[in-house]
């Protein structure tokens, strides 16, 4: 099976969430939804700007998600992999278990990316309030997953594009 790179442009940091746009093979474009920035706390920030590899996963629900990793990290599980860029040495702690999945809200993602079809805000039932969001997620998952299907991982970069650079 043959690799494929992905490439997240960050486009957009607000206080609340962090937007880009995810593009991959046969013009693959979605967009992205992160925490925003807080100094690459697990579960808690997105992750630094930089060079990682991902590759497919199934998590113990029976999801198939995308999990991305730090390069050098192939001793251990995937879901068990550090996110450090090798770069950045210990300056930031070790995260493991980052996943692109299915989700709307920066609540419902803890140091990972939720993909949609196109960024809006719409009704969060949990904080009885409109929230930025991604929309239409569980769609942009099969597209990303049938895009992705023929691949077997690559190389997963995440950038600035016009937006205030963080770590």
């Amino acid at each position: 099976m043959q690799t494929t790179d992905l490439l997240v442009d960050r486009c957009a940091n607000l206080p609340d969430v962090t937007f880009g746009h995810l593009m991959g093979p046969e013009d693959l474009s979605l967009v992205t939804l992160e925490r925003p920035w807080k100094d690459n706390q697990s579960n808690i920030s997105c992750i630094p700007a930089g060079e990682y590899q991902w590759e497919h996963w199934t998590r113990p629900s029976g999801d198939h998600v995308i999990i991305i990793h730090n390069q050098d990290d192939t001793t251990k599980p995937p879901g068990q992999r550090i996110w450090k860029t090798k770069a950045d040495g210990d300056k930031y702690g070790a995260r493991w278990g980052i996943l692109c999945h299915v989700a709307n809200f920066p609540d419902d993602v803890e140091g990972c990316f939720a993909i949609g079809m196109r960024i809006g805000s719409t009704w969060n039932d949990s904080k009885n309030r409109c929230d930025h969001a991604v929309l239409t997620s569980g769609g942009a998952m099969v597209t990303l997953l049938r895009a992705l299907e023929d691949y077997q991982g690559g190389q997963f970069s995440v950038r600035y594009q016009g937006a205030p650079q963080w770590p």
